[in-house]
């Protein structure tokens, strides 16, 4: 056996070492894992709020409102896989074409004041991203003229919080640019965390006098934001229901035009308990975490400024409850994810 010829030997049957870039290839990606967590808390979440109805109110819009932001979500992740900018520019045509249809007497495409405002935010937000892509170039250095002019319609109709998210998402974008797009990223959701617990604390420790910042954001938001964690603490597991805030706020039934909490974050609270608003904050996170999941890159960075934009604007008014709002975020969130770079700029790394 010791003499055994070579081409003997060589027709052995030879254990081969398992391919390992195809068993990876098997397994699901951290983001596809991440999208399946995404997919069940929104699962979760419409439910929760299925169960909070009170008699009389229906949660179908709300859920309904819940499955078309994942929809777009969803439809601006397939898009974004083919043609990068494609989701981006769909969005700034539309405020073009909303910016271009307004006069002075308008109310504008959603018929409110501030969801107007941070509608226009997010397209100029979407022209950031453009810009992003190719700041040198002409289509770049159009973008951002264009985002510019959107980025002013808020200030120009008085929504300072909106014009401020907007500079926000702009001094992410050039963070981004210089080479920081992971800092950018996280510094987008801490400014958003931290005004969501500034507005809960606010609420919590109101007691009917306001300083220099109560004057800014009005009394009456604040006495709202108080009746919204009054009705949580009374109604802490399933909530006092659907619609019920208006009834059940002192504030809201001596105001008919305050009839929602104006922090969408304590509403949800407010009708679907301490679990509707954890939600509802963890759909926020998560959209986070998922840009962070991915390669560091500008677009992203400008994505994650956009969903902190929408929180911030939630977290002081009630936007959410405006369905092209959401859905905006969603989608912008969706090509953010999404985004891959040319073949010729992958080899920097953000």
């Amino acid at each position: 056996m010791r003499n055994q010829p070579a081409s003997d030997r060589d027709a052995r049957p030879t254990r081969r070492a398992p391919n390992k870039v195809a068993t990876q290839s098997r397994r699901p990606s951290a983001g596809a894992k991440l999208d399946l967590v995404g997919g069940g808390l929104v699962l979760i979440t419409a439910a929760w709020w299925q169960l909070a109805p009170a008699e009389g109110s229906n949660a179908l819009p709300l859920v309904g409102l819940l499955a078309a932001a994942a929809g777009a979500y969803l439809v601006a992740l397939v898009l974004a896989r083919f043609f990068s900018p494609l989701v981006p520019a769909a969005l700034v045509v539309a405020g073009v074409v909303a910016a271009l249809a307004m006069n002075t007497e308008a109310d504008g495409p959603l018929g409110y004041e501030n969801a107007n405002a941070i509608l226009f935010a997010l397209a100029g937000i979407a022209a950031l991203m453009m810009w992003s892509a190719a700041p040198a170039r002409v289509s770049g250095i159009l973008s951002l003229g264009v985002a510019l002019v959107l980025g002013l319609i808020p200030l120009m109709v008085g929504a300072v919080a909106a014009a401020a998210v907007f500079v926000m998402g702009g001094a992410i974008a050039i963070v981004a640019l210089l080479g920081r797009s992971r800092g950018a990223l996280a510094t987008a959701g801490v400014v958003f965390a931290l005004v969501l617990v500034a507005t809960i604390a606010l609420g919590a420790t109101y007691s009917g006098s306001t300083g220099r910042l109560g004057s800014a954001l009005s009394e009456r938001r604040l006495e709202l934001w108080h009746d919204a964690l009054v009705i949580v603490g009374d109604h802490p597991l399933a909530g006092a229901g659907l619609d019920r805030f208006e009834e059940l706020s002192p504030t809201a039934r001596s105001d008919p035009d305050a009839r929602w909490a104006h922090n969408e974050f304590l509403q949800v609270g407010a009708e679907t308990g301490a679990p509707g608003l954890v939600l509802l904050t963890s759909l926020f996170i998560w959209g986070f975490v998922r840009l962070a999941a991915e390669p560091g890159s500008p677009h992203r960075a400008i994505a994650a400024a956009a969903l902190a934009a929408v929180g911030i604007a939630a977290s002081i008014d009630y936007v959410l409850h405006f369905a092209a709002v959401p859905i905006t975020a969603a989608a912008l969130l969706g090509a953010g994810v999404a985004y891959r770079r040319p073949d010729r700029e992958r080899s920097a790394v953000a």
